[in-house]
């Protein structure tokens, strides 16, 4: 049996997560995301929506995670509610 090496690959991985509420908070408020209380909702009109991406603040100081649902975030001043862009 002959063994043949691979080619070097370079594999990135990404918490798309925190991608997502970085963009977010870059495209729609310019702001930082690691800093700021965002959450990015599957859709703002529905309350049974999904969080597809919390931002660390709103995981800290909220306790909402990504698959919590729109009806489960707080009524805060702070949070900044966006939906995904495509």
């Amino acid at each position: 049996m002959k063994i043949t090496k691979l080619p070097k690959q370079i594999i990135a991985c990404i918490d798309m997560s925190r991608f997502n509420a970085s963009c977010a908070a870059a495209v729609d408020a310019d702001q930082n995301a690691m800093k700021e209380v965002i959450c990015v909702v599957g859709n703002l009109e529905r309350r049974g929506s999904v969080v597809l991406a919390a931002s660390p603040r709103m995981k800290k100081d909220f306790g909402v995670r990504t698959g919590a649902r729109l009806f489960e975030i707080p009524n805060h001043p702070n949070i900044h509610l966006t939906e995904p862009k495509q």
